[in-house]
């Protein structure tokens, strides 16, 4: 599994990391998953102190027709994820992103499973970058391994028989 951010998302992560101060600052991940894969097409940015409970995840999740797919917390330690361990963030994912001193940001990814007890699965971070059409990846940390990217099949050169 990998989250893979657009540049629109990212363009917006970059931005809140210079505007809000807040070390707490968090909000929602809109976009879609497809096979294993979660496409972060937007990041909204939530009010200080947001944290997901039920009753305003599910009046947000319809707001935003189904298109949350998971959180993000700026330098959000472990003690600040473990508010994501609960039973509406399952099958989601969580982006802790975390400030560097060059302006930039550097993303940690997790996805919250069940196996008995909730737990985040560190999970590849990719970003799309202008020069890669496949992406690049960005600073990441944990145990994840790579997608494979399979390249489509080269066309084939017409034979001199059949171009006659």
């Amino acid at each position: 599994m990998d989250v893979f951010l657009s540049a629109d998302a990212q363009r917006t992560l970059q931005a809140l990391s210079v505007l809000s101060a807040a070390k707490s600052a968090s909000g929602l991940l809109l976009g879609h998953k497809r096979a294993g894969r979660f496409f972060v097409e937007a990041a909204f940015p939530a009010p200080a102190g947001f944290r997901p409970g039920p009753g305003n995840f599910f009046v947000l999740n319809e707001t935003f027709q189904g298109r949350i797919i998971g959180f993000f917390l700026f330098d959000g330690g472990p003690a600040a994820r473990r508010a994501y361990l609960q039973p509406l963030a399952c099958g989601r994912c969580l982006v802790a992103v975390t400030r560097r001193k060059s302006r930039d940001i550097a993303c940690r990814a997790f996805v919250v499973d069940y196996d008995g007890r909730f737990r985040l699965d560190p999970i590849t971070v990719i970003s799309e970058g202008k020069n890669a059409p496949e992406g690049r990846r960005i600073r990441t940390r944990g145990l994840a391994s790579p997608v494979p990217r399979h390249k489509p099949p080269l066309p084939r050169k017409a034979s001199k028989d059949k171009a006659r």
